[in-house]
């Protein structure tokens, strides 16, 4: 028979949560000793942090290298759909989930210089060339017609005024009717008459109507009017006198002849007169 050994435990000792222990020492609380991990961590290589990247600025171009560009974009076919560095086929649209399309930003960005080019560089050199302008060189052939020495037209000289007519001519109305100034004085009894003004005096003028066509044509007394070397316009003024016979509205048959007198009232010192009667001037001079 085997004799058992006998068991032997140890029992560690539990620590004393009564007494105080030094918090290194205190296995309840973790190590915060800064320093020590630091110094631990002192021999790990680190690596230095990434210097920040400053946004670069965009580059402007050129007229020339613009123009250039434009060239090239206005050379490329619409329907081509190859792009201008790389000549690789523009991306087709892409349907997203929910089935609408939109363009790659490669697209988009080829689309926008494209219009641009078109509606810039493009449009300058469409519209240039659609001005319609010709140029027409002057023939250098020599003409096979000796050339003509034409006189000069010379102007037509301006034809002379008709003078005015003068006592006692007859003038061709343009109604029908002849017109004859008989006689022209001053009238005698206007001066002794108490309507008289003391810068004025009366004038009498006699005329004779004659009809020469063959229909009856009327006239107007009223109608004649006196006007001075000033180009001022006196009224004839009727019944103002006895020494003639007044003349009246009418109307002559054809052959037949009146003859009656008109009056006027001007200025006293005024001298030279011109009679009026349609197209008739009639010129006399006061005695």
């Amino acid at each position: 028979m085997f004799t058992k050994a006998p068991r032997t435990f140890t029992i560690n000792s539990m620590p004393d949560f009564d007494k105080d222990l030094p918090e290194d020492q205190d296995p309840r609380l973790p190590n915060l000793n800064i320093k020590k991990e630091t110094n631990e961590l002192e021999g790990v290589p680190v690596d230095p942090p990434p210097e920040p990247i400053s946004p670069q600025p965009p580059q402007s171009k050129t007229p020339e290298e613009l123009l250039e560009e434009a060239k090239a974009l206005s050379s490329i076919p619409v329907s081509s759909g190859e792009s201008i560095s790389a000549k690789e086929p523009i991306p087709d649209l892409k349907q997203d989930e929910t089935g609408s399309s939109k363009l790659s930003p490669i697209g988009l960005f080829l689309a926008a210089i494209f219009l641009v080019a078109i509606s810039g560089t493009g449009g300058y050199f469409l519209g240039k060339g659609s001005t319609g302008q010709k140029t027409i060189l002057p023939s250098t052939a020599p003409s096979s017609q000796p050339a003509v020495n034409v006189p000069p037209t010379p102007s037509p000289s301006p034809l002379p005024s008709p003078s005015p007519a003068s006592v006692g001519d007859k003038i061709k109305l343009a109604s029908g009717l002849t017109l004859t100034l008989d006689k022209v004085w001053l009238d005698s009894v206007y001066a002794k008459s108490k309507a008289a003004l003391p810068d004025k005096v009366q004038v009498n003028v006699q005329v004779t109507f004659a009809n020469s066509e063959a229909n009856a044509l009327s006239y107007t007394p009223t109608d004649f009017m006196l006007k001075d070397s000033q180009e001022l316009e006196y009224k004839a003024v009727l019944n103002a006198s006895k020494e003639y016979k007044v003349l009246t509205l009418g109307s002559l048959l054809p052959g037949a002849t009146i003859t009656g007198g008109v009056s006027f009232i001007v200025p006293k010192d005024e001298k030279n007169f011109k009679l009026i009667y349609e197209n008739a001037e009639i010129e006399f001079t006061l005695l």
